[in-house]
C-alpha cells in the first residue's frame, strides 16, 4: 500500500459537500438545533465510516491529499503518524488560522490557540488547576456540585428529561464547579458566552463588542468572589504574568462542562439505559459499589465520546516542516485527523461499532480515539470532566429507573451513526433494584 496519494477530484467534491457542509452547518463552536437534527435524521452516512472506507481502498494510502474548501490538506489514517501529529503539537502542528478566528472571538488568550511561551505558560496554569492529583478536593467539590444542580432542578419534576434541562443542569454544574456558590448566580454569564459561540460559527465578520466586554466583566467579578476551593480560586492561587491572562482560560472550562459534557453524557445515558446489564452495572455503582465499577461508568463516558466524537476533524497547521508517512508537508499545509471516520474503522480496532465500556479499562490511552486529544495538547480537564460525568451517571442511574423514550435503540444492534440531543427524550422514574440486589434479598 502507498503511504502517501491525492483524493480524485470526485471524491474532494463529496466530502466537502457531503461531510464538511454539514458540520460548518450544525455549528463548529455551538450547535444549532436545527440542522443538527435534520443531518441526524436524513443524512445516510453522517460519520463518513462508508466514505472514509471507499476512500482508503480507491487510494491505497494511509495519507491522502484533498481539499477542504480551499485549503490544502493532508488527511491521516495512520496510528503511527497520529501520535507523531499529536505529540509535536503545538511546537510543529499548531492550531489553524479559522480557529485562531472562531475562538479568538470569545477567549482571544486561551491555551487551545496559543503558540510557543505563551502556549507553555498557560498550558501550565491549566494543568495545574484542572489536576485532580494535585488538587484532590475537586473531587468533593465536583460531586457537591452535581448534587446541588440536581436538587435545584429536581427529577420528579420533569415528566420528560430533554436537552433543555440537561442544558440548564450542566450549567449550574459548570458555574459552581469553576466558581462555586458565587457562581450559582452566573447564568448571565453563561448566556453571554453561548451568544458569542453562536456568532464564532460564522468565522468572518466578528467584531469584539458590548457583549464581550460584558461577558469578560461577568467573569473578573465572578473570579474575585470564587470560593477558594473552586477551580477560580485555585488559578488566584497560581503564579501568573502577563502572558498567562487566566481569566481567559476559564470560557473553555465552562462551555466544556456546559455544553460538551452535556451531549456527552445524555449519549452515554441512552446507550446504558438499553442494555440491561449495562444499566445494573451503573446503578450498583451509584448505590455504593466499588472503585472498579466506578471505572466501568467512566467507560460508558468514554464510548460514547469515541462513538460519537463531539470534534469530528482535528485539524492542524504545519508550522515549519516535517514529513508524514513519505510526504513532506511544509509551512502553511494543513493536516487533518477525521476522528468521526477512525473512530468506528474496522481495520484500526476491533468491533469499533460496539458499545463496550470495558475497552477503556484494557487500554486507557489509545491514539487510535481522540475525543479528548491525546499527547502534549491532550484535554487537561479529562480526568475532571470524566469525573463529573460519571458522577451525574451514577446520581440518575442509582436514584432512578432511566428510559430512554427517544429515539428507540435496539440494544442487539451497533449503535446508529448519529445521536440527536436535541430530540432526545428519558423518562425516569422511583428506581428498581439490580439483578445483583433481588438475587440477594
Amino acid at each position: 500500500m502507498r503511504q502517501t496519494s491525492k483524493a480524485p477530484l470526485l471524491y474532494q467534491l463529496r466530502f466537502n459537500l457531503k461531510y464538511l457542509l454539514p458540520l460548518i452547518l450544525q455549528g463548529t463552536f455551538k450547535r444549532k438545533p436545527f440542522w443538527s437534527s435534520f443531518f441526524a435524521r436524513h443524512h445516510g452516512d453522517p460519520m463518513g465510516v462508508e466514505f472514509e472506507r471507499r476512500l482508503r481502498a480507491r487510494c491505497h494510502s494511509s495519507h491522502i491529499w484533498m481539499r477542504m474548501l480551499t485549503k490544502k490538506s493532508l488527511f491521516v489514517y495512520s496510528e503511527e503518524s497520529i501520535e507523531r501529529i499529536l505529540t509535536l503539537s503545538p511546537a510543529v502542528y499548531a492550531e489553524p488560522g479559522s480557529k485562531r478566528r472562531g475562538m479568538g472571538y470569545f477567549m482571544p488568550g486561551a491555551v487551545t490557540i496559543s503558540r510557543g511561551r505563551e502556549w507553555a505558560e498557560r498550558r501550565r496554569l491549566n494543568e495545574n488547576a484542572l489536576s485532580l492529583s494535585q488538587n484532590p478536593r475537586l473531587t468533593r467539590w465536583a460531586e457537591r456540585a452535581v448534587h446541588h444542580a440536581l436538587e435545584r432542578r429536581p427529577v420528579s419534576l420533569e415528566p420528560m428529561l430533554r436537552w433543555v434541562w440537561f442544558e440548564r443542569v450542566f450549567q449550574d454544574i459548570a458555574l459552581d464547579v469553576i466558581f462555586g456558590p458565587p457562581g450559582r448566580n452566573g447564568s448571565a454569564v453563561s448566556h453571554d458566552l453561548r451568544v458569542l459561540m453562536l456568532k464564532a460559527n460564522r468565522f468572518v465578520f466578528l467584531r469584539k463588542g458590548k457583549r464581550f466586554r460584558r461577558f469578560f466583566a461577568g467573569l473578573e467579578a465572578l473570579l474575585l468572589k470564587a470560593d477558594e476551593e473552586s477551580l477560580a480560586g485555585v488559578i488566584r492561587r497560581e503564579e501568573v504574568t502577563g502572558r498567562t491572562r487566566a481569566v481567559q482560560q476559564i470560557p473553555h472550562w465552562l462551555f466544556a462542562i456546559q455544553d460538551t459534557l452535556a451531549e456527552n453524557v445524555m449519549r452515554a445515558m441512552a446507550l446504558i439505559a438499553v442494555q440491561a446489564e449495562c444499566a445494573d452495572r451503573v446503578r450498583e455503582h451509584g448505590r455504593g459499589a466499588g472503585e472498579d465499577d466506578g471505572r466501568f461508568v467512566e467507560g460508558c463516558l468514554q464510548e460514547a465520546m469515541r462513538l460519537y466524537p463531539t470534534t469530528p476533524l482535528l485539524v492542524r497547521e504545519v508550522v515549519g516542516s516535517d514529513v508524514l508517512g513519505d510526504s513532506v508537508v511544509g509551512s502553511g499545509d494543513q493536516v487533518v485527523i477525521p476522528s468521526m471516520m477512525l473512530h468506528r474503522n474496522r481495520a484500526l480496532a476491533e468491533n469499533p461499532d460496539r458499545f463496550d465500556p470495558d475497552r477503556w479499562r484494557r487500554r486507557p490511552r489509545d491514539f487510535r480515539f481522540n475525543h479528548l486529544s491525546n499527547g502534549t495538547q491532550d484535554c487537561p480537564g479529562k480526568a475532571l470532566a470524566l469525573f463529573i460525568g460519571r458522577t451525574f451517571l451514577a446520581e440518575m442511574f442509582g436514584g432512578y429507573a432511566v428510559q430512554l423514550v427517544r429515539p428507540t435503540l435496539d440494544a442487539s444492534q451497533p449503535p446508529p451513526g448519529a445521536l440527536d440531543v436535541f430530540t432526545m427524550a428519558f423518562r425516569a422514574s422511583a428506581s428498581e433494584p439490580t439483578e445483583t440486589e433481588r438475587k440477594t434479598q
